[in-house]
């Protein structure tokens, strides 16, 4: 019988969640703002949003603390900590 290490297969389950919820993250986004054009990525609980126009980029700074809240009222433990801007 082989023995696997929890931790390793746990794993494998924890990389599923991750990719689920940036695919959650980004139609959370796109209803909060519809027609906006943007990419993001998820990393260490940090939503980095790119492409996104300078209207935008204010609106989300603006509403920031809002918007992390909602996320952590709709996420939960899973929620990013912050909102982050990449260049283009």
């Amino acid at each position: 019988m082989v023995l696997i290490r929890v931790e390793n297969y746990l794993g494998k389950f924890k990389k599923v969640a991750s990719e689920d919820l940036g695919a959650q993250l980004e139609e959370f986004f796109k209803k909060k703002f519809p027609g906006a054009e943007f990419s993001l990525k998820v990393k260490n609980k940090v939503v980095y949003i790119q492409n996104s126009s300078p209207a935008l980029k204010s609106e989300l700074f603006l509403r920031k603390r809002k918007i992390v809240e909602e996320l952590k009222n709709f996420f939960g433990d899973r929620s990013p900590k912050d909102i982050s801007f990449l260049k283009s």
